[in-house]
């Protein structure tokens, strides 16, 4: 028994190390660039989360960067003075110091030196939690719109309404912070990949929300048609954004 328990553990450290090894190429890439690095001991955990192919924010980084095409060291070198966790140190400096660039658990310490400040504000600029606000509203807007109209209660149009409107004035902040976010984690303006394709989503969405009031306002018969489609490209948008932030 002790015997096929070892062979047992064994084969599945060698499936562990086979999924680690997935794309053994951007690693080959990676210890060419840093060869001097200690961070190459910690193979998947320098882009993914845990086991792969779920993506740390460093290796989404990496992915939006490469675009399906063929890393090269200069790709790398763009990112080697950004902070992609968010943890007050470079990738470089993380990668240099052999800690993780996209853990913000995982940084350099600095002996005998004050701790690194954290930024007033993450280098998300808080574009995960306000755009939960424009989200919600706005599709319990439609929601209520709709039933308000099946029921034939115009009471629940009046609400629709407060719930659409607040909708569109917080997704102003939720494409701004967008915007900045993008930038200051390194995708870039204009970004490219999945976060181009994002952007575009919510920046349609935003018009489609103004549209949607535009309509409403002048009681046009496409209202319905207009709220239904922008209501659709809201849950779309967030979809892609959850991805994106959470990986698949």
């Amino acid at each position: 028994m002790p015997r096929l328990a070892h062979v047992f553990t064994s084969a599945c450290l060698a499936l562990v190390g086979a999924a680690c090894l997935a794309t053994p190429a951007y690693f080959k890439v990676f210890s060419a660039t840093y060869p001097n690095s200690p961070a190459l001991k910690n193979r998947c955990l320098n882009c993914h989360l845990g086991r792969p192919p779920k993506r740390n924010p460093y290796g989404k980084a990496v992915d939006n960067i490469v675009l399906g095409g063929t890393l090269t060291s200069a790709m790398l070198h763009q990112l080697d003075n950004v902070d992609s966790d968010g943890d007050g140190y470079t990738n470089l400096e993380e990668i240099n110091a052999g800690t993780l660039p996209g853990d913000p658990t995982s940084h350099p310490v600095a002996h005998n030196a004050a701790p690194v400040a954290q930024p007033l504000i993450p280098t998300h600029s808080e574009h995960p939690p306000i755009v939960h606000f424009p989200i919600a509203l706005f599709l319990f807007g439609t929601f209520l719109e709709l039933v308000g109209i099946w029921k034939k209660k115009p009471e629940l149009g009046v609400a629709a309404a407060w719930n659409l409107w607040f909708a569109f004035i917080s997704s102003i902040a939720a494409v701004g912070t967008g915007l900045t976010a993008s930038y200051r984690l390194g995708y870039g303006l204009p970004p490219t990949g999945q976060v181009l394709t994002h952007m575009i989503l919510g920046l349609s969405t935003f018009a489609l929300m103004g549209l949607t009031l535009w309509f409403r306002a002048r009681k046009w018969k496409a209202y319905l048609v207009v709220l239904i489609f922008a209501a659709i490209a809201v849950s779309a948008t967030g979809y892609l954004g959850g991805l994106i932030v959470y990986g698949s």
